[in-house]
Formats: structure tokens, C-alpha cells, sequence
């Protein structure tokens, strides 16, 4: 394998992991009236390539760029908590989960990191 093909390959990867977080912010933005953030940049009604560019551009924020394999297990565990109305950047979520030195799984930390929007704290929708 060339490293065009492991390129390549890399590519395609991260384009099917995008393509899948797109039901998922739409189905928080919808339902829950969720809006879900990468670094104060929305990802709600991007394509494929957008939602790529936006982690790219963490680089120039964070000073690496940011994969959607580090950010989706965040997307995937805002689908599991009773969130309201809310704005969430799942960008700064990795990275201070990337910080923190408890150990905590990407679910546990998220949960922990929204806990005033869930639950009884929520603000109910209009």
C-alpha cells in the first residue's frame, strides 16, 4: 500500500464518520433544540466537507487539528442525556476532556460537563 492509498483510505474513513454525526446533529438540533459547536462554529445542516474543514480549522485554534473520531464519541454521548435547549461545543469538550487527568470515558465526562442543561435544570422548550 502506497502512502496515497493510506491517505486515501484515511479519507475515506473520516468522511464516513462524518457522514454519520450528520443524522445525529440533526436529530439533537430538531428534537431538542440542541445546537451543537466546534470551537463556536456550528455543525447543524453542514455537509460532509464542511463538518471536516470546521475540525481542520481547530488547528488554528488549538494548534492541532481536531479528528471526528475524537469528537464523536462526545456527539454520541449528548444522544443519551435529557438535554434542553442548549449550545454545545463538542471542540472544547475533547479538548478539556484531552486535559483532564481523572479518567473518565468520553460519556462520563460529557454528562459531568453539561449536567446544568439535564434533567431538572434543563430549560423546558417553548
Amino acid at each position: 500500500m502506497t502512502v496515497n492509498d493510506d491517505a486515501f483510505t484515511n479519507w475515506k474513513n473520516r468522511e464516513e464518520i462524518a457522514e454519520s454525526m450528520i443524522p445525529i446533529i440533526g436529530k439533537l438540533h430538531r428534537e431538542r433544540d440542541v445546537t451543537v459547536l466546534l470551537h463556536s462554529r456550528s455543525l447543524v445542516n453542514k455537509s460532509v466537507v464542511s463538518i471536516l474543514k470546521t475540525h481542520r480549522f481547530a488547528r488554528q485554534i488549538d494548534g492541532a487539528e481536531l479528528s471526528v473520531t475524537e469528537t464523536l464519541p462526545f456527539l454520541q454521548a449528548l444522544t443519551t442525556l435529557d438535554l434542553g435547549p442548549s449550545q454545545i461545543d463538542i471542540g472544547m469538550l475533547a479538548a478539556t476532556h484531552k486535559a483532564d487527568d481523572r479518567g473518565l470515558s468520553a460519556a462520563e465526562f460529557t454528562a459531568e460537563a453539561v449536567a446544568g442543561a439535564i434533567g431538572d435544570n434543563k430549560i423546558e422548550r417553548r
